[in-house]
């Protein structure tokens, strides 16, 4: 397992506008070669608005890496409103 880090918090746009950042999977399992272990796994958010997130395909890693999950589409991280802009059309 490689502890997931998060790079770019401070310039991306959705967290700009208020958006707040949902950490879904804090660490990852790959299978690898010892001369190719990673001391974490560094998923750039630095271009995320709000609603945008990033999959497990997305994320950029050593070519030898295998990764080990039964969901890879399974978000990492996305970005999320932090309140509804228009609470009147939620039908709250």
């Amino acid at each position: 397992m490689f502890p997931v880090t998060f790079k770019g918090e401070d310039v991306c746009p959705g967290l700009k506008k208020g958006g707040h950042l949902n950490k879904i999977r804090t660490s990852l399992k790959y299978l690898c070669p010892a001369e190719h272990i990673p001391p974490k796994i560094e998923v750039d958010i630095s271009n995320l608005d709000i609603g945008d997130r990033v999959c497990l395909p997305d994320v950029k890693v050593h070519p030898s890496l295998k990764l080990l999950s039964k969901n890879e589409v399974m978000p990492i991280c996305k970005i999320v409103a932090t309140k509804l802009e228009n609470p009147e059309s939620a039908g709250v």
